[in-house]
């Protein structure tokens, strides 16, 4: 009788850890669904890369945007990716930063790409003792806005300046006139005395 009530706590034990071990693995693939979810909705690029710029991992949901083929790009290095050395130099100095240093490392690069000249803002922060997270930003349509809106402050400034003139000459000529008109009015005075 104890065997049987000794197994009977074992087995409603295990039921219950069958089922709080159920309650936890439906928790955690909610938890991943909403993390994946997060991701895919983020207009980033996401790379995971090592020290040395081999690309670990990566989210991308504009494949466009990618020099490479995504198929492509997880074990190759940024040396190899056809990227101005300049770049690449740029993204080893941060990722180097952001991984030895441990700091969150922020930089912005130009590249032409099929569809012309795009701006990015690279965010590189470490995610582990070899390893860091790339967060790309295509931020052409700010830097654009920006553009436009330095364009139209110089444009209002030149006007500025040309009015500026304007007045500067319109009071110059009504100085100039209003003294010929006092000296006018002088000689007249004159010539009423002399008469």
């Amino acid at each position: 009788r104890r065997l049987g009530q000794a197994a009977s706590t074992v087995s409603s034990a295990a039921e219950r850890l069958s089922h709080e071990g159920t309650e936890e693995h439906t928790a955690q693939r909610h938890d991943e669904e909403r993390v994946n979810a997060l991701l895919q909705a983020l207009p980033d690029l996401i790379f995971r890369q090592s020290l040395d710029g081999t690309y670990l991992d990566f989210i991308v949901n504009k494949p466009e945007e990618l020099v490479v083929s995504p198929k492509n790009l997880i074990g190759s290095n940024i040396q190899d990716l056809p990227l101005p050395k300049e770049l690449i130099d740029k993204f080893f100095l941060h990722l180097e930063q952001a991984i030895i240093g441990g700091t969150l490392q922020v930089f912005e690069y130009e590249l032409e790409v099929t569809g012309g000249r795009q701006y990015y803002e690279a965010r590189v922060i470490r995610s582990g003792p070899n390893e860091a997270v790339c967060i790309i930003r295509n931020i052409t349509e700010r830097k654009l806005a920006q553009h436009r809106l330095h364009q139209q402050e110089e444009e209002l400034r030149r006007h500025r300046d040309h009015l500026e003139e304007l007045v500067q000459s319109r009071t110059e000529k009504l100085q100039q006139a209003t003294r010929e008109l006092e000296e006018r009015q002088v000689q007249l005075i004159q010539a009423e005395k002399l008469a």
